[in-house]
């Protein structure tokens, strides 16, 4: 269970007190919800948390007003006999004697705001949302990129940090390194934020701790950032088949909440900063309803509502740190349906120089067990097959001898050598 010091409260609303039984330090505040009472004064408290923070506003005291001197005194002290946690007054409304003298007889802090209602309990929502939020620690790097937070995780050395630095030379901002301290702070966002004892450290194998605040500046760090999005760097595999379209969405639950997860694959020579930081851009680009590989789909004519629904929860739903090792994944539908478009083998038909780049795309692979290759080859290879003429080079023979036939090498030497003596 965590807790809040009521004195942190006093400081981020600017509250004044009005009595305080003891210290605000020693005052801890337990429970993330506030209420505003109704029923409770009229007597009705079947329900009625003493955990919780009570604010009265213009409404309450009204109310309180209307009932008359008896009837009044009776209801706040059946109310602070109640024992909430504290009690808030909005609107700057100074608190009647025997809200005082309830709140002195009960030993019952006692506090007034300037703000109104609503926003007295907007900020008090806020804060108690964050400071009390569920929490787990784990091992990884928080980063901001492009406004997006990225959390970075993996197996130990697999070069976090050392992606984490680049990214920040780039202009981006560093939140956590090594230990990330993720809240739920609704029921659709995650917050994480470094402990307070190693926060802006980060550590470099060969070189040692360096404090990013000082070596970079304050542009290069940031307290806090909404986790947006997880990526699991690992070794590369060439047994295990990555995704290499896109059009499928991985997620990962933490603290009971879906979080968009990739896998990148480390080897060297691979720009990871780069690749990080066009996934992050990626990644906003579909929550802003644009997907890459689903327009390149429709351009090809592929009905997109065959692939829908095709969301694919992790194995590891526990937490980022279980997703170092996914289990091998097969091709999936709208990976093999794509492969069969750009690679299927058209029918025979005369060649022509129009005709050779579609050709030169819808080969299959010459390689026996390589299931598909790369769109980037396959271009190549067109672009190769435009440039070759359509006639024989001068100095060379046009006629060939049949595949049947037997070539002796003197025979070969002199079809290469046009002229020479038979």
């Amino acid at each position: 269970e965590y807790t809040i010091p009521l004195s942190r409260i006093i400081k981020e609303l600017s509250l004044r007190e009005v009595h305080m039984p003891k210290t605000a330090e020693e005052i801890l505040i337990v429970s993330r919800d506030v209420i505003r009472p109704g029923l409770e004064l009229y007597g009705f408290c079947d329900y009625f948390d003493p955990k919780r923070i009570t604010v009265l506003g213009r409404s309450e005291t009204a109310m309180l007003e209307s009932l008359g001197e008896k009837k009044k005194a009776e209801a706040i002290d059946h109310f602070f006999a109640l024992r909430p946690a504290t009690v808030i007054v909005a609107r700057d409304i100074d608190p009647c004697g025997y809200m005082t003298a309830a709140a002195e007889r009960y030993d019952i802090p006692l506090l007034s705001s300037r703000d109104s209602t609503s926003n007295v309990v907007a900020d008090l929502v806020s804060l108690l949302n964050v400071e009390l939020a569920p929490r787990i620690t784990r091992h990884g790097v928080l980063i901001e990129v492009y406004g997006e937070g990225i959390l970075l995780v993996g197996d130990s050395g697999v070069g976090k940090s050392e992606t984490a630095i680049e990214l920040i030379k780039r202009g981006h901002r560093l939140i956590a390194d090594d230990a990330v301290e993720i809240r739920r702070v609704s029921s659709k966002s995650l917050v994480g934020r470094a402990p307070e004892n190693i926060r802006h450290f980060i550590e470099l194998r060969g070189v040692g701790i360096i404090n990013a605040r000082r070596i970079f500046g304050m542009g290069a760090i940031k307290m806090s950032e909404k986790i947006d999005m997880c990526i699991n760097m690992e070794i590369w595999d060439a047994t295990k088949l990555y995704d290499r379209m896109g059009i499928d969405s991985e997620y990962t639950e933490i603290l009971g909440i879906r979080v968009p997860v990739m896998t990148i694959p480390v080897k060297p020579g691979r720009n990871l900063a780069v690749i990080i930081e066009v996934a992050a851009m990626n990644n906003r680009q579909k929550k802003m309803g644009y997907n890459a590989a689903q327009e390149l789909l429709s351009s090809l004519g592929v009905d997109l509502s065959e692939l829908q629904g095709e969301d694919i929860a992790c194995q590891h739903s526990g937490s980022p740190r279980s997703s170092r090792r996914p289990r091998p994944r097969k091709s999936r539908p709208s990976e093999t349906l794509l492969l069969n478009i750009l690679y299927i083998q058209p029918p025979a038909r005369p060649a022509s120089s129009r005709s050779i780049a579609s050709r030169a795309s819808s080969e299959p692979s010459s390689r026996p067990g390589r299931a598909s290759r790369t769109m980037a080859s396959t271009l190549t290879r067109a672009s190769s097959a435009v440039m070759e003429p359509s006639s024989p080079q001068v100095g060379t023979s046009s006629t060939l001898p049949p595949a049947s036939s037997t070539v002796t090498p003197s025979e070969s030497v002199s079809a290469a050598r046009p002229g020479s003596p038979q």
